[in-house]
């Protein structure tokens, strides 16, 4: 089914030989690597039901960009992007796995890598892919050093994407 909704969305995926799921986004902006999961996509993680989401690969391309279509909507921005987002999905090891953000500097400008566990509650996700993002937006001129962002900006767009949109993100 995954591959199905890659196809109708315009996405690229290929499976290797070590059952490793490599897809590219139908902007081509986001490059997503993981294992490709057989459970429920959202998971009851105790009485308060709060809700975690368990990533899949395949669908993770379809969901960065919603995020960055519902992002670029509410700042009333064009799909301007210019460096690449490469994705991976850790398999779970420990409860609470740190969300990693790298960036790398290129000659031509910017790339970065976004590590995120396999299972995380959907605030945290949605989070981390609004940094990712709005880093990307503010390197786009290349500089030698990356733009520093205030500690409210990501919270609160994410809050703001939300609180806008919950079911299409």
């Amino acid at each position: 089914m995954p591959l199905l909704l890659l196809a109708f969305f315009g996405a690229a995926a290929n499976v290797g030989s070590d059952g490793v799921v490599l897809a590219r986004s139908k902007s081509g902006q986001f490059v997503v690597r993981g294992l490709p999961v057989d459970g429920p996509s959202v998971v009851a993680a105790n009485a308060n039901a709060v809700h975690y989401l368990r990533l899949d690969p395949s669908v993770l391309t379809i969901s960065v960009e919603r995020i960055k279509t519902a992002l670029l909507a509410e700042l009333r921005q064009p799909d301007a992007w210019r460096g690449t987002i490469y994705v991976t999905v850790q398999p779970r090891l420990a409860d609470d796995q740190p969300v990693t953000i790298t960036s790398l500097r290129h000659a031509d400008g910017w790339n970065y890598r976004l590590a995120v566990p396999e299972i995380i509650s959907r605030d945290r996700y949605l989070r981390a892919v609004v940094q990712v993002l709005v880093m990307e937006m503010a390197n786009r001129a290349g500089g030698e050093r990356q733009a520093e962002l205030p500690p409210w900006l990501v919270p609160g767009l994410a809050a703001q994407l939300q609180a806008g949109a919950p079911a299409a993100l």
